[in-house]
């Protein structure tokens, strides 16, 4: 009982460095919306509309206006966020952190387990814990070479080479900041520490559950446990067979353990599933293909990231690996085969057509080499311990640890600084807002702030006419609708599908083009206006 309360306070304060992006969202002077990153929002606007214009367990795009939008779109996690925000009346932005706490504490101890299942000895745990979720690659230290190189200064632009200025997490325990991923991570490590326990169909059944609720996390994950349920069948056969010294025997027959075989079985099936729902089902309506084609992004992975993110934790796994092959233990296989379909799927753009190749980084490359080398990793640590004063270890220890998280370091220290990624909402706006889901108001929301127009999908039941850029039917047009409308006034036949308007209260010039449209709300820094029955009536 005492090492279990250790254990989740350990992985707590693993986590404490993550949330203090979390700390400076919410001394953000411009308002704290909950949100730290852009395509946060929207999940919870997916499950909104499961309940507010779908039938309670599918919704349709929450950036579709059109009332004849298909209900098509189901996860288990959105589901879980609108009942949430829509039934239980609580905050978005509340409910979203707080999934993903405690979606993060939960991965974060199932790290430390996964570390404990592969070193028995305690007195290495915590420093090849704290490792693998602060560790990271060379992104830092590189840059830092070039700057000396070309006579820049030291720090200039360290996050070049760590994609998305850091927030593409090619390491493990960064992934926790972001709820979502916090989720996934959390399935994720708990199917591997199955599998370490031996527990298969606790991994089958946890697997399928991932699956259902995020496409390119779900597919990885099947095929990583679909790939080792093919290698231990094949094991399994070979081993089965009687050896070429014996003497055949046909009373005798080989036994087999065919259980690889059902568990693969059901994991063709659960593919299947997720296949024909995301290629065949979804792909029968005219919005989603529209949709699905602004997807099909070339975010790919470059030689030299693949390099500055890996090169470390390969160089460690294979030193673990060289000469020791006949000497694996199954967990060692399985790592290896969790990085070979990783890998193959960051680098699927030299086979296939790109379908955004950067989101099965998210640290399923990294972990599994980790992993690999942390025997050999925690060897090293006993060794100084065994061989080192306290002070004289627990300093040796400190700058490794300090050295291996120069990436995180970096990046939570410049994200905090920065704040660049932060969505803020301001008093006055989610006031405006509350109200606003407190009358339950339907209809199409024009807000000229791209951000605002964007969140109020997320805290209100209104549909805004420029939402998520990715999701919004048509974005480039509307943006530009919108830009025109706020630059002179300019209206076409788009102003006639708009039932509200959201402006800010000291911006006269935008007021006055809606000036025959009724005041609904307002507070000290927006007013809502609504259509006039005059205009209604036209518009129906």
């Amino acid at each position: 009982m005492r090492r279990q309360v250790l254990d989740i306070l350990l992985a707590c304060a693993a986590l404490l460095p993550f949330y203090s992006i979390y700390a400076a969202h919410c001394v953000n002077p411009d308002g704290a919306s909950g949100f730290i990153q852009y395509d946060m929002p929207y999940y919870v606007a997916n499950g909104r509309d499961i309940f507010e214009r779908g039938n309670g367990f599918a919704g349709p795009n929450p950036y579709d206006e059109n009332p004849n939008a298909p209900t098509i779109y189901f996860h288990w996690f959105t589901w879980i966020l609108g009942f949430s925000v829509v039934v239980l009346g609580l905050d978005p932005g509340f409910v979203f952190v707080s999934l993903g706490l405690v979606a993060g504490i939960s991965g974060s101890w199932l790290t430390l387990q996964i570390i404990r299942q592969l070193i028995p000895d305690n007195r290495a745990v915590t420093p090849v814990f704290l490792l693998s979720m602060w560790g990271g690659g060379l992104f830092v230290l590189f840059k830092c070479f070039l700057n000396l190189a070309q006579g820049e200064p030291l720090l200039s632009d360290v996050l070049m080479f760590d994609l998305g200025r850091g927030w593409w997490f090619m390491s493990w325990g960064r992934n926790f900041i972001l709820p979502t991923e916090a989720v996934y991570h959390a399935f994720a490590a708990g199917i591997w520490l199955c599998v370490l326990r031996r527990r298969e169909w606790s991994a089958v059944t946890l697997v399928l559950v991932l699956a259902a609720t995020h496409p390119f996390t779900g597919i990885q994950q099947l095929l990583i446990l679909g790939a080792w349920n093919l290698a231990q069948l094949i094991v399994n056969l070979y081993s089965g067979r009687p050896s070429s010294s014996e003497q055949p025997n046909e009373m005798s027959t080989p036994k087999v353990d065919l259980s690889p075989l059902w568990r693969g079985l059901v994991l063709t099936a659960g593919l299947a599933a997720f296949l024909g729902y995301y290629f065949i089902f979804l792909e029968q309506f005219a919005s989603h293909r529209n949709l699905r084609s602004t997807w099909a992004l070339e975010w790919v992975v470059p030689p030299i990231v693949v390099a500055l993110a890996y090169g470390v934790v390969m160089l460690l796994a294979f030193q673990r690996m060289h000469g020791n092959w006949r000497n694996f233990v199954p967990e060692t296989w399985f790592f290896l085969v969790a990085f070979a379909v990783s890998f193959l799927l960051i680098q699927h753009d030299y086979f296939v057509k790109p379908h955004q190749p950067l989101h099965f980084a998210r640290g399923y490359v990294w972990l599994p080499l980790f992993l690999i080398a942390a025997p050999r990793i925690s060897s090293w640590v006993i060794s100084v311990r065994d061989q080192s004063s306290r002070a004289r270890q627990t300093l040796i220890l400190a700058l490794v640890i300090l050295l291996a998280s120069l990436d995180n370091i970096a990046f939570l220290t410049i994200t905090t600084r920065e704040n660049s990624n932060n969505i803020p909402l301001s008093h006055d706006a989610r006031d405006a807002f509350r109200w606003m889901d407190e009358q339950q108001l339907e209809g199409v929301l024009l807000i000229p702030d791209d951000i605002l127009s964007y969140l109020s999908a997320t805290f209100t039941s209104a549909q805004p006419y420029h939402g998520h850029k990715f999701n919004t039917p048509d974005y480039p047009t509307r943006k530009e609708n919108v830009d025109a409308w706020k630059a002179d006034g300019t209206q076409g036949d788009w102003m006639e599908t708009i039932d509200y308007v959201l402006l800010p209260a000291e911006n006269n010039s935008l007021q006055q083009n809606v000036d025959h449209w009724k005041r609904l709300y307002e507070n000290n820094g927006f007013i809502l206006f609504e259509r006039s029955p005059l205009k209604s009536s036209q518009k129906n």
